[in-house]
């Protein structure tokens, strides 16, 4: 891994604990898990996304990326790419009523 793809995967595993509560060696395994499985054409093409690279991961960037890796792989969300932005509205949405104090 070169230093931008290092940061890029500290900050993920990073992300994965402070919003959804994994361990450490928990973070790190799925982000490798993640890392490994999007970029490899037949997995990706078996669950109807496309394959991922660095320049995908930098798009995303840390935040979006931790999101995708708990969807996918830490609570096995659906993999139609619809269903996984559906489901990141609604926790952005919940995040925000947090953030403001709106618990309802």
């Amino acid at each position: 891994m070169q230093h931008d793809e290092h940061w890029m995967f500290d900050r993920i595993v990073s992300n994965l604990q402070s919003l959804f509560a994994y361990g450490p060696a928990e973070a790190v395994a799925l982000t490798r898990r993640y890392y490994d499985l999007f970029r490899d054409e037949s997995y990706c093409d078996s669950i109807g996304v496309g394959v991922q690279d660095d320049d995908y991961f930098n798009h995303e960037a840390p935040m979006g990326m931790a999101m995708r890796v708990h969807y996918y792989l830490g609570i096995n969300g659906d993999p139609a790419p619809q269903n996984y932005l559906l489901w990141r509205r609604e926790f952005q949405l919940a995040q925000r009523k947090l953030e403001s104090g709106d618990r309802a």
